[in-house]
């Protein structure tokens, strides 16, 4: 004991102690060699068959491993794992046969030859399997997104070629159409992450529906451009049809190999491997028990021996517990209160010149560095107060700049007011007075007084489009229509029309209510065919949203203008019709806040459409790029 004070490092320390381990283990066996040697005589009788199970475990794992592989492989299609379980089967064949050749049992012999068929009959359902899943993969990574590219670049020619010109029924079957493309598409994809029949039904059934579609458009002026467009269209579809239903029937063929055929051998070469351990387990347990027998007569001879080397041994750990153990635990609780991030006024251990002494260097790093963690910690929670404060600062901001809006559009209007009324008192007091020209200049000055204040007006809905607190609440759209027709200025007499039943829905009243009084008024004021005019009102529903479309048989409006009427200030009618130039404006703001989307399609003297998606569930108004891609469908 005191040469281990007189050792330096805990290195030398540990070698030293093992050392002399060793030799009381030498000691002890040299005691006991004549009771050992009796037992590995009894030994020589079980090292075949301990040889022999040793070789069967071996293959258990292995068969425990092939069908782990063959699963993974048949659930991820990984080629890696493929190819994995390929040489297991290769390896497995060989260690049945060199199993079989040593093998002194019949019932062993069996059971390895009828496990050999079936890993072979395995390798063979696993190519299969694998030729099945590559053909899908072909199919469903490659022809397939090759073909649906193919069909979208034939939709955007057909359109090009069908022309603005044409009617809207031809634009509406076009619509369609690519709709039930995107709709079989998608029952495609549903089949492949959950094959159902339903599914490729539904998926066949809307690529034949757009072919029809497609076939039936017909052109206000045919050219064999359209012609050849058309053809092109519809024999694209029917390929993505024919690939599509080729990759389904390969999966159905991969599924049928891997949940029916596979399965069916996994588990029979399972069964056989379980049988096989079962035998090995046996064995295993004869040799234990014979073992037992034999140490039994030998525990008493070493009995002892063994005993004089524990106490010394004992003695020894003893004595190095309380060198090495002791500082470790110390050590170890110094590092486990670092890790927590606290901080220690002294470290222990750090005066010894050994492993352990370095070990304490180093926590004295982590101890700096967790106090330089902490005054981190400490900027951090500064820097967010400070966030805080600004993001308060911000929304009061805000408030004020509303505040202001509310508060010039008000004080705009006073001076607008009081001319308003000086031009009045003129004309009721001296109207008989002035010439002409004067009575016609005062006029004007009212009506763009008047202009002026609506124009303040709008200013001010538009700059609180979808910042106003509003609630959701049930809306009946047939209702809100009808309220809104009652309202409405038809001095034309123009028909006003509503296609169908309207849906009811749980959003916002206010802004949907303002959208359509806006384009309703507009379809209504821009109609120079008077009591032939006709506006008609209709909805089609989607998944996730209303289409709603309000359309007329009006001036119309050039497709150039049709970007530059949704913005502030833009009129592009006729001089005589008055507005502000900010309907639209608003519209579109309002729709694209709640998550929808708003489209013209109109030519010159040929009526316009209107056509916006207002989604079918809100929580919260939303920002234009956070809409889902469905409610433009």
């Amino acid at each position: 004991m005191k040469m281990l004070q007189r050792i330096g490092t805990l290195r030398t320390q540990i070698y030293t102690s093992c050392c002399v381990l060793v030799a009381l283990c030498v000691l002890n066996m040299g005691i006991g060699w004549w009771g050992q040697y009796r037992l590995l005589q009894n030994f020589d009788l079980y090292e075949q068959t301990e040889r022999t199970a040793a070789a069967v475990l071996k293959i258990d794992r292995n068969v425990q491993e092939l069908k782990s592989r063959s699963e993974n492989y048949l659930h991820t299609g990984s080629e890696s794992q493929h190819q994995t379980a390929v040489q297991f089967q290769l390896d497995l064949l060989q260690q049945i046969d060199t199993v079989m050749q040593e093998a002194n049992s019949e019932e062993l012999r069996t059971i390895l030859a009828e496990m050999r068929t079936h890993v072979q009959t395995l390798q063979e359902q696993l190519r299969l399997a694998a030729e099945e899943r590559d053909l899908r993969k072909n199919l469903v990574q490659e022809q397939l997104p090759d073909i649906g590219d193919q069909v979208q670049a034939a939709v955007r020619r057909f359109q090009a070629t069908l022309g603005e010109n044409a009617s809207d029924a031809s634009h509406d079957q076009l619509l369609d159409a690519i709709q039930a493309f995107s709709f079989a598409r998608m029952n495609l994809l549903q089949y492949f992450n959950n094959p159902r029949s339903e599914d490729f039904d539904r998926m066949v059934q809307s690529l034949k529906e757009a072919e029809h579609l497609t076939a039936s458009i017909v052109s206000t002026s045919p050219s064999p451009e359209f012609t050849l467009a058309q053809a092109d269209l519809v024999a694209k579809l029917a390929r993505f049809r024919q690939i599509g239903s080729h990759a389904v029937h390969a999966t159905r063929s991969y599924l049928y190999y891997s949940n029916v055929v596979m399965a069916g051998e996994i588990s029979e070469f399972v069964y056989y491997s379980n049988r096989l351990k079962s035998f090995v387990v046996d064995q295993q347990e004869l040799n234990r028990q014979s073992r037992r027998a034999s140490a039994r007569q030998t525990r008493n001879l070493g009995f002892a021996a063994s005993s004089l080397a524990i106490l010394l041994a004992i003695c020894l750990a003893a004595r190095l517990s309380y060198s090495i153990v002791s500082p470790i635990s110390q050590i170890t609780e110094t590092f486990r209160q670092l890790s927590g991030g606290a901080t220690i006024d002294a470290i222990p251990a750090t005066h010894r010149h050994d492993e352990i002494g370095r070990m304490a260097q180093a926590a004295t790093v982590f101890n700096e560095k967790n106090r330089e963690t902490r005054r981190l910690l400490q900027h951090s929670r500064e820097l967010s107060a400070e966030l805080t404060n600004k993001a308060q600062a911000l929304e009061e901001s805000n408030q004020e700049l509303d505040n202001f809006a509310y508060v010039a559009s008000h004080d705009l209007k006073s001076p607008l007011r009081g001319l308003n009324a000086l031009a009045t008192w003129v004309q009721e007091d001296c109207d008989s007075l002035l010439p002409d020209g004067s009575r016609k200049h005062l006029q004007q000055m009212q009506d763009r007084v008047a202009r002026m204040e609506a124009l303040l007006d709008d200013l001010l809905e538009y700059s609180r489009a979808g910042r106003s607190e509003v609630s959701i609440e049930d809306v009946n759209v047939g209702e809100l229509v009808e309220s809104i027709l009652q309202i409405v200025d038809n001095p034309g007499a123009v028909q006003i029309r509503v296609l169908g039943n309207l849906p009811e829905l749980a959003t916002y009243r206010a802004p949907l209510q303002q959208i359509f009084l806006n384009l309703i008024t507009n379809a209504v004021k821009y109609n120079d065919k008077g009591a032939e005019g006709v506006v008609e009102i209709e909805c089609r529903e989607s998944d996730r949203a209303y289409r709603f479309t309000i359309s007329d048989n009006g001036i119309g409006i050039d497709p150039k203008f049709h970007e530059r009427i949704f913005r502030m200030y833009q009129r592009v009618a006729v001089k005589k019709a008055d507005g502000s130039g900010m309907g639209l404006a608003i519209v579109k703001k309002q729709v694209e806040t709640y998550g929808g989307e708003i489209r013209v399609f109109s030519c010159a003297g040929q009526g316009a459409k209107f056509t916006f998606t207002w989604p079918k569930e809100l929580s919260c108004p939303t920002a234009l790029q956070h809409r889902s891609p469905e409610l433009t469908a």
